[in-house]
């Protein structure tokens, strides 16, 4: 799959912005993958494999 692809782009922007609102409400520590998928409107594999793939890019 390209990073271009318009289905990756807004599954990362969905991710980015979930992460943001809730680090708004509390700690990144008391953030878990289900409250992020639930903000994000997405399943936990894509979850965990998207922000695997961020995490492996920014290190």
């Amino acid at each position: 799959m390209n990073e271009y692809d318009l289905r990756v782009v807004k599954t990362k922007r969905a991710l980015h912005e979930a992460i943001l609102d809730l680090l708004k409400l509390k700690p990144l520590e008391a953030i878990s993958v289900s409250a992020i998928c639930r903000k994000a409107s997405i399943t936990r594999g894509t979850c965990i494999t998207k922000m695997s793939e961020i995490c492996s890019t920014s290190i």
